[in-house]
């Protein structure tokens, strides 16, 4: 599967952020404490996802300045002798992040891998609208043996288009499920 582009993941965690602000705000009385939590959850995960971003300074160095040669020779230094090759590390994976494992433990329960946001989008996106239709599928994908299984009834049986972002989006949450 192709790796999202982590620009583009913080920008839709920073819409999620400002979605449940735009919510928190409306309510202005009564209980908040799920926004709070999810608020506390997202920020985390922006937090997490901006420190894990790949810091790449393209600013070049200041050429030195060049002192002035003195007027006796100095000896010349001996180069620094190797220590020796240094090994590649042989694991290429990542290791999986606190965020990652989080968020697979809480989508182990279906119903608890879609963030509110989540469930809004993609009921409009995905589910025209239905909430019926969106928790009777979350309600089919608990009873799946695998992965597969749902990739084959999504793109099989309901032909969901794969390369749609939100079908891929959808998908991601899926599989961290299994």
């Amino acid at each position: 599967m192709k790796t999202e582009n982590p620009y583009r993941s913080l920008a839709a965690l920073a819409a999620e952020v400002e979605g449940l602000l735009m919510v928190m705000e409306s309510r202005r009385e009564g209980d908040t404490s799920l926004i709070l939590e999810l608020l506390a959850e997202k920020a985390t995960l922006l937090q997490g996802g901006i420190m894990a971003l790949p810091y790449d300074n393209k600013v070049e160095p200041e050429e030195p300045e060049t002192p002035e040669t003195p007027e006796t020779p100095e000896e010349p230094i001996s180069p620094i002798s190797p220590i020796g090759p240094i090994s590649p590390i042989e694991s290429t994976e990542a290791p999986e992040t606190l965020d990652e494992r989080l968020a697979r433990e809480r989508a182990r329960d279906i119903n608890k891998a879609f963030t509110l946001n989540d469930k809004f989008r993609f009921r409009r996106d995905l589910f025209r609208g239905s909430e019926t239709d969106f928790d009777e599928t979350l309600d089919v994908i608990s009873g799946m043996a695998d992965f597969s299984e749902a990739e084959e009834y999504f793109y099989d049986d309901l032909c969901w288009d794969p390369e749609d972002p939100a079908v891929k989006e959808f998908m991601e949450i899926v599989a961290r499920h299994f």
